[in-house]
């Protein structure tokens, strides 16, 4: 069989003759969009005619189920030892692709459990085999363990026409609670920076969840305060829904100090864990932009290697440590690929070498 393949694809310019004899046509790329739209000009052939007319041709897209439901949230579910836990998004989480699938579309259906059953948290003297998403989302799943501690789940999704199939790993144990993040804040000097679940979040086995667990700071920032919505405590606690709702603040003194941190102990009942949370404050002048002093092109010869180094490429900051600076690659060669050797630097050279500030460049 033979293609007839269209002379112009993806074509700026097409003829009214063209439209009439039916050889324009819209190729839609199969993107969950449902309209899309493109801006004309259309012009007389005739220099000589004075004509021109703007407008914009619109199309609607017919949209159809061709995704099978995605998984996106794939973890261990954890669950004190005979005891219950919520399922949520966190710990499961199908979405469809398909534009607009709402979660009370995406329908679980699971097999009999080794370690425990499944309920719903309005009935509990029957256990369900059939669920949504949506009622993951709204925490009206739990689990119940009984059995061994480690135990499988197989479970189908459907959005209602296409399948997919996924496993529940569940482990019970005894009762814990760890820090998954950590990651600190960066705040300007004499300013104020939002503590979220972004940069502190913690992970429990326990049924335990937003104003349950509570962070209890056992030694204060010494160059700024911490705040909820507002308020300061003297003996200061907050709450994962506080972290969730964006309301915990660190609030900078001004002093000249670059660094601060505050001590806090995260608690559920009488399960406990320690941690430091770490604020890096810099003064005004880190804010300005990065100085590109070399950005060159470099020649290498065919199958060889060069180095890249601050004669090619060289970018700084008058007052930021080349420690806290670091190159992201944001586009990988076409052509070759790029290696780090160490054998011939010590670390600490390596860190002030190739440390630099999430910038792009282009080499």
């Amino acid at each position: 069989e033979s293609m007839i393949l269209p002379d112009r694809i993806n074509t700026s310019t097409f003829t009214s003759q063209e439209i009439k004899s039916g050889l324009v046509f819209y190729q839609h790329d199969d993107s969950e969009t449902n309209k899309d739209r493109f801006h004309f000009v259309a012009l007389a052939e005739d220099p000589e005619v004075d004509f021109q007319y703007v407008g914009i041709m619109h199309f609607r897209i017919i949209m159809i189920n061709d995704n099978h439901p995605v998984r996106v949230m794939e973890k261990v579910f954890n669950v004190v030892t005979g005891s219950e836990r919520v399922v949520t998004s966190s710990d499961l989480l199908y979405i469809d692709p398909d534009l607009d699938t709402p979660s009370s579309q995406i329908q679980y259906t699971r097999r009999k459990i080794p370690n425990g059953d499944i309920f719903h948290v309005e009935d509990r003297s029957e256990p369900v085999y059939l669920f949504t998403q949506e009622d993951i989302d709204r925490r009206l799943i739990v689990f119940r363990h009984d059995g061994p501690p480690y135990g499988k789940a197989v479970i189908s999704v459907t959005d209602g026409d296409l399948s997919s199939t996924g496993i529940l790993e569940i482990v019970a144990s005894d009762p814990f609670i760890e820090i998954v993040n950590n990651s600190g804040i960066i705040v300007p000097r004499g300013q104020e920076a939002v503590i979220s679940n972004y940069n502190l979040s913690v992970e429990t086995n326990m049924n335990a969840w937003g104003s349950a667990i509570v962070f209890h700071v056992t030694t204060a920032p010494r160059h700024g305060r911490l705040t909820v919505s507002g308020q300061f405590v003297a003996k200061f606690q907050f709450t994962e829904a506080d972290l969730q709702s964006g309301t915990l603040k660190y609030v900078n003194k001004g002093e000249a100090s670059f660094r601060d941190e505050f001590h806090f102990q995260a608690r559920i009942s009488d399960t406990t864990i320690d941690g430091i949370f770490e604020v890096k404050v810099y003064p005004e002048s880190y804010w300005e932009p990065l100085v590109v002093l070399n950005n060159s092109t470099l020649k290498v010869e065919e199958g060889s290697r060069v180095i890249i180094d601050q004669a090619a490429l060289n970018i700084m900051h008058p007052n930021i440590a080349p420690s806290d600076i670091t190159y992201i690659i944001v586009q990988r060669p076409q052509n070759g690929y790029l290696e780090v050797d160490l054998g011939e630097i010590t670390s600490s050279e390596y860190e002030n070498e190739v440390s630099l500030h999430r910038h792009e460049v282009n080499v």
